[in-house]
């Protein structure tokens, strides 16, 4: 695909890339095609019954009740969706549902890391818990739940305030240049500090008095505005009223799927502040569109008038609502004749869409699930809609019996009105009077009472519901009264096949929705980071190189397991004792079971049971210190001991030895010296001697020519 740069200030995630104008404008076509037949997109059967299902979850009227008559209605589907998140929920939270797996030998280090880095990102750089609650209830509530991720660079600006920082610490801040400085105040120190004055060579200056010069001591005070680009992975929730996707898909997988989006409103103001050109938001078309009239969304808000304010402005014009499409379509630009995936923003209703960015990618980083899976459907169906009916019909055999006893207590009456004061018979106060001119003038109209035909018919509605979801009214698997006159093998029969239905809808969220979960997350986190990363989970403090993460890595679900939390308990406890016996008959350095597996098996007891933090409970001995030698044994130290006597003696008489030869040598080499320095000076005194004599000769020559010298003058 042809891309151009943008010179304008649009852009989105640091990537203001554009396609050309003819590429542009089959990329739109393509887009507003697979709008038109997606599934999501305006009203259609999926679309109504996520209405009527969400309608039911809240509790609202049906629309058919009647003054005067009971509009009571009853809750199935509430209770049969809340009796279910909690043991999902659990499943997720506890951990160790999904985890990577080694793909080769010496992938084991790698595969753990990733799953430690996938579980930080979800549960410490997102709201885990929120984020979960509402997908799992998305999909039981609304037949589908839906995630996206995404790697956000975004500026986020924070302000801060300063006081009394010295001048190294205002040196270290001014460093920062993510950061505009708004006021800055600097000021001597109250308690009056001095400092010494420094010279151009970093040494003290010293004044004409011989003293050291000093200056007083500077304070600042600070007010900045810091932007930081968040880096980090975020992952959202797509309502399944905003989530739209390729009517032609088969597998909830993704793995055929043509279109895919994310369809919300933001303000133009929203849009400036993501990066998009300013002019060409503006000249956005604001305000409605067929989106805002789908009934799973009004049923949401529980009003129609909700969109009135969508319409509007806002008040102003940055206000004013856009609708925005963030959706991944396959599309076959550069001719090659494979459909290449590009993400795409655009703005706009669909007749008057503008393409804001577009950008080729590798994967679509789009999870969801339902609950009970349609062959050949994207979308399947939710516990909702399964208890849908039972729902309708129990609160309209809820409604009957009490319309009857109420007749009951207050019935109708027959009256001859020529013969009843009709005044005194509407006055229904106790004691009252009722005139008549005949006896037997007021009769009261029987109302059968039908509780104890209907009461069954409601037992077996209940009873249909929980065959349909597996899910009783009073907690999880079967209703323990219906147990009571049943064998023990029948019981069993029947909560295992309950259970199996509860498992399989965990097994369907497991596999469609953390395995893609879990593969987008460690794909944008090897993708996006370049650096080491260090973060701290579950007591330890972990650094992980993002380019170790980014080959294949298998992803596991172990849901069945799960499940059945006593049964899992029980199994590790089993284990826990195979590995008690073993450690105590053939001690820690046995082939099968250390102090490792050991600890390994207590760690996952914890986490079935909710804690995921085993480190406060049981030390990791892989950072223990190694344990102390064994006991020596006595006798075997006592001969090492009388070994090591008898060798420091032969050691002490090898020092004597050494000892005397060197006192020796140093006699014999000081006796040597002396006769040679004896010997020297003889030599020199014999020297000294022989110069005399020379001298002497010399001296009586001079001597004698002197003295013939005044003899001859004389003469």
């Amino acid at each position: 695909m042809a891309y151009e740069q943008d010179d304008s200030d649009a852009g989105f995630e640091d990537a203001d890339l554009r396609p050309d104008a003819k590429n542009e404008t089959e990329l739109l076509a393509i887009i507003q095609s697979e709008l038109q037949d997606a599934i999501g997109y305006g009203s259609d059967g999926i679309v109504e019954r996520r209405a009527l299902n969400l309608q039911q979850y809240l509790g609202q009227a049906q629309g058919d009740e009647r003054d005067g008559r009971s509009q009571v209605l009853d809750r199935s589907v509430l209770e049969t969706v809340e009796a279910l998140v909690p043991y999902l929920h659990r499943l997720v939270v506890a951990g160790g549902v999904a985890r990577f797996e080694p793909v080769g030998d010496g992938d084991e280090e790698a595969a753990e890391q990733a799953t430690d880095v996938v579980d930080y990102i979800l549960s410490k750089q997102n709201d885990g818990h929120r984020i979960m609650s509402t997908f799992i209830k998305d999909g039981l509530i609304s037949d589908v739940g839906v995630l996206k991720w995404y790697y956000d660079e975004s500026i986020e600006v924070k302000l801060e305030n300063f006081e009394g920082l010295t001048d190294d610490e205002m040196a270290r801040l001014d460093m920062d240049l993510e950061a505009d400085v708004m006021e800055h105040s600097a000021y001597p120190d109250p308690e009056g500090a001095m400092m010494p004055v420094m010279g151009p060579t970093g040494q003290p200056v010293i004044d004409e008095t011989g003293q050291m010069a000093t200056q007083p001591v500077m304070l600042h005070d600070l007010r900045r505005r810091v932007r930081k680009p968040k880096n980090k992975i975020c992952i959202e929730n797509v309502a399944p009223e905003q989530f739209v996707i390729d009517g032609m898909a088969t597998s909830p997988t993704l793995e055929d799927c043509r279109f895919i989006g994310h369809r919300v409103y933001k303000t133009k103001s929203q849009l400036i502040a993501m990066g998009f050109d300013r002019k060409a938001v503006d000249d956005l078309p604001y305000g409605d569109s067929n989106y805002t009239l789908n009934q799973d969304y009004l049923e949401r808000y529980e009003s129609s008038e909700y969109d009135s304010d969508i319409s509007g402005d806002g008040g102003a014009p940055s206000n004013q609502r856009v609708e925005v499409l963030d959706a991944y379509v396959r599309a076959d630009l550069d001719g090659d004749g494979q459909g290449e995936i590009h993400h795409v923003m655009c703005a706009g209703f669909q007749t008057q869409m503008k393409l804001l960015f577009a950008q080729e990618v590798d994967s679509i980083p789009f999870a969801c699930w339902s609950p009970v899976l349609l062959p050949y459907r994207v979308i399947g169906l939710g516990i909702a809609s399964l208890s849908s009916e039972s729902q309708q019909v129990l609160t309209a055999l809820q409604r009957s019996v009490l319309d009857a006893t109420y007749q009951g207590v207050s019935p109708r009456l027959a009256v001859l009105d020529s013969a009843v004061n009709l005044d005194d018979l509407s006055t229904s106060e106790p004691g009252a009077i009722i005139r008549t001119k005949e006896m037997n003038s007021i009769m009261p109209v029987a109302t059968p009472m039908v509780g104890t035909q209907v009461l069954p018919v409601m037992e077996y509605m209940a009873s249909l519901r929980t065959a349909r979801t597996g899910v009783a009214v009073d907690g999880m698997g079967i209703d323990p009264t219906a147990l009571q006159n049943e064998t023990a093998t029948a019981a069993a029969m029947r909560f295992d096949a309950a259970t199996a239905r509860t498992e399989m809808v965990a097994r369907n969220l497991a596999e469609l929705g953390l395995k893609p979960l879990f593969r987008g997350l460690l794909e944008a986190f090897s993708k996006n980071f370049d650096e080491e990363f260090v973060f701290r989970l579950r007591d330890k403090v972990m650094r992980v190189d993002p380019s170790s993460l980014a080959g294949e890595m298998d992803v596991t679900v172990s849901v069945g397991l799960a499940g059945h939390r006593d049964k899992q308990t029980a199994l590790f406890q089993g284990i826990l004792s195979i590995q008690e016996k073993i450690l105590t008959t053939a001690g820690p350095n046995n082939p099968l079971v250390g102090f490792e597996e050991f600890h390994n098996t207590l760690s996952e007891m914890l986490r079935v049971a909710g804690i995921t933090s085993p480190g406060r409970f049981f030390k990791d001995p892989a950072g223990a210190p190694p344990p102390p030698p064994p006991e020596p044994d006595p006798n075997l130290e006592l001969i090492k001991a009388q070994v090591q006597i008898e060798r420091e003696k032969l050691e002490l008489e090898r020092e004597k030895l050494a000892f005397q030869a060197e006192v020796d040598s140093v006699k014999m080499g000081a006796q040597l010296q002396a006769e040679a320095q004896t010997k020297a000076e003889e030599l020199g005194l014999r020297e000294r001697e022989v110069a005399l004599k020379e001298r002497e000769a010399v001296m009586k020559n001079e001597i004698e020519r002197k003295k013939l010298a005044i003899q001859a003058a004389k003469v």
